[in-house]
């Protein structure tokens, strides 16, 4: 048995380094959350370009048409601001003491407190704006680390599959066969290998959002992702091993995805499948069975490989 874990370490190991060096396959890694990511930066680049500027109409004599200025606003000096605003020139109009807007904006508290130390006011608000809170954020936040588990998913099939495919057809599994070690141990080398990569770039990844966003329970989101990955990374080794040559990688990929599909379905129709890895991305309880349960799935796929290639 030690030598069997021995070899199994090495195999891993080997299989690990493989991985690394091939740049198309970090870089695929890398690619979800970098377009998740990027893909929130861009809308907020977005937004910043296309938010109205805040303008306010001032009567050229009155000293806050400067205040307004230093402080960022847009100032139009017109002899009758309403005017301005009416026509929607303006977003805000200021005559004597009254201050109009078309739009309860976060400048307008602002422009408030401007407005009152030009005319000497006792007191003036706060002039920080309020900005989102973190509870605000985080149901975004949960979507997107969702969509991050379905994408690692999706790839734990492409990896397993891929794995056993790329392997059978540049001869590297048969000479790995000829070892004198248990013929499961090259699918459980497979399945820790492809499980230990994906869970490593999606927990990158899941850093990301919750730095960004503040993802309510992050680890919850990253357990059950991670055993997301690891199931679906033993449905493709099981689905391959079974495969030849002849049958080709896209009958294997159409097969592992269609299981894939299934599980998925499941934990969206029903709580009670969510005990199982795949179906419990929607879950919000704890991971830990999943978890135990993707380790079951990978066993059983490992011995299913072993008797494929007897």
């Amino acid at each position: 048995m030690s030598e069997t874990l021995r070899a199994l370490a090495f195999l891993t190991g080997s299989l690990l380094r493989r991985l690394a060096r091939e740049g198309m396959v970090v870089r695929s890694l890398v690619f979800p959350t970098a377009l998740v990511i990027g893909t929130l930066m861009a809308t907020l680049a977005v937004m910043a370009a296309i938010r109205t500027p805040q303008t306010v109409a001032v009567i050229p004599t009155d000293p806050v048409a400067e205040a307004a200025e230093e402080a960022g606003f847009v100032v139009v000096r017109t002899e009758d601001p309403q005017l301005a605003l009416d026509r929607g020139a303006v977003w805000a109009s200021i005559v004597d003491e009254k201050i109009t807007a078309t739009s309860d904006d976060l400048g307008l508290q602002q422009l408030e407190a401007l407005v009152r130390e030009a005319r000497g006011s006792a007191w003036r608000p706060a002039s920080n704006p309020q900005r989102p809170s973190n509870v605000e954020s985080q149901p975004l936040a949960l979507r997107i680390a969702r969509l991050l588990a379905v994408l690692f998913t999706l790839y734990g099939v492409v990896f397993g599959a891929g794995m056993v495919a790329r392997d059978r057809g540049d001869g590297t599994l048969e000479s790995e066969l000829a070892l004198p070690v248990p013929r499961w141990t090259h699918a459980t080398a497979r399945f820790i290998a492809g499980s230990l990569g994906l869970a490593v770039f999606f927990a990158g990844g899941v850093a990301l959002v919750d730095a960004m966003l503040d993802i309510e329970a992050p680890l919850i989101i990253l357990g059950h992702g991670a055993a997301a990955a690891a199931g679906a990374t033993a449905i493709g080794i099981a689905s391959a091993g079974r495969s030849t040559i002849k049958s080709g990688f896209s009958t294997t990929l159409a097969v592992s995805m269609s299981a894939v599909s299934v599980l998925g379905s499941m934990g969206l129709s029903s709580e009670a499948t969510h005990f199982l890895p795949i179906a419990s991305l929607s879950a919000t309880g704890s991971p830990v069975v999943p978890l135990l349960v993707s380790l079951v799935l990978g066993a059983a796929c490992s011995a299913w490989f072993g008797r494929a290639q007897s």
